[in-house]
């Protein structure tokens, strides 16, 4: 689950499925908010995943909740995977109710403690199996005390190597 296809979170995952290990052997949907350009979704369909638009909650909450569920019957997932932060806990709400046994909610973001925030927090910490975070501010703030696995973001370091001639 993404927000959108463009940003920090979209690039991560892109990132970590184009070099996964036996990725053939897995079928990954990508279930957004918002598709940015037709490009974007080209780049994800070259790594291998399936691009699914959903309702905004914007939108429709009903809407957006809907899709989710006709989608989760439909495919039967394994795994729900949400890069929302604090709105990882609407998939996950879904998924549970539909029976996929494994919800992983990664945090990309340090959220300010309003009220607000913390109820999306409480309740994505309740609906989510496993708890990722792409750095230890980003995990206590969204799991609080709850132990959570630090996956740091993933750069392809050969983009990056010394090259004389462009230097």
């Amino acid at each position: 689950f993404l927000h959108g296809l463009s940003g920090g979170a979209g690039q991560v995952v892109i990132d970590y499925f184009s070099h996964m290990k036996y990725r053939e052997d897995y079928e990954i949907d990508v279930i957004t908010l918002n598709i940015e350009s037709d490009k974007l979704r080209r780049k994800y369909e070259s790594a291998g995943m399936r691009v699914l638009l959903i309702p905004s909650k914007k939108e429709s909450i009903l809407k957006n909740m809907l899709s989710m569920y006709h989608i989760f019957r439909r495919k039967k997932y394994d795994i729900a995977y949400g890069h929302m932060t604090l709105t990882n806990c609407f998939p996950f709400c879904i998924a549970k109710l539909c029976g996929i046994r494994t919800r992983i909610s990664h945090s990309h973001l340090v959220v300010s403690p309003t009220i607000f925030n913390r109820i999306l927090a409480k309740a994505t910490q309740l609906f989510s199996t496993d708890y990722l975070a792409c750095g230890i501010e980003a995990g206590k703030s969204l799991y609080g005390n709850h132990p959570f696995e630090v996956f740091n973001n993933a750069i392809d370091l050969q983009k990056f190597k010394y090259n004389s001639y462009i230097r």
